[in-house]
């Protein structure tokens, strides 16, 4: 499943349901920053296999970077990839799970997710993102009124 781990959406319960429902004990295609658990400097706890994620501290598996995310603004509740992030075109698109809950409203459950957190399409440029939000060369032009600012996940 794929998400951001940095604050919960109706999107991100979505997908959080969705890992219930397929009980799997896998994740992939995620960012976990800035979160606190119990045990210091843990940013995941009872997941088996990570693959393909940015994690900050550093996590076992395949691919997992350790990078600043690169937010537009995480503090303003701006999750979007910022054009410079690490996290775009770097996930595996074969990880991508079937669209069970059917996102789109289209019924057709078998294919892949196919609507990012925002409701733009999962993939599009080469690769599937890390993270929650499909970056577009399009969409990330210009930067906006949240790119200033030094907010966790975000550029100084």
């Amino acid at each position: 499943m794929e998400f951001s781990q940095v604050g919960l959406s109706a999107r991100a319960w979505r997908a959080s349901e969705q890992i219930k429902l397929l009980r799997r004990d896998d994740v992939s295609n995620s960012i976990f920053w800035e979160n606190t658990a119990a045990v210091a400097d843990d940013q995941i706890g009872g997941v088996f296999s990570v693959d393909f994620c940015d994690v900050q501290g550093g996590y076992a598996g395949n691919s997992n970077i350790d990078a600043n995310p690169r937010f537009v603004n995480a503090i303003a509740g701006n999750f979007r990839l910022r054009p410079i992030s690490p996290c775009i075109d770097t996930g595996n698109t074969n990880l991508l799970l079937n669209d069970i809950l059917d996102v789109d409203e289209d019924s057709d459950f078998a294919e892949l997710v196919p609507l990012d957190v925002y409701d733009t399409p999962r993939i599009q440029l080469q690769v599937v993102d890390i993270g929650a939000d499909e970056s577009s060369a399009i969409a990330d032009q210009g930067g906006g009124s949240g790119d200033g600012g030094p907010p966790t996940g975000s550029d100084p």
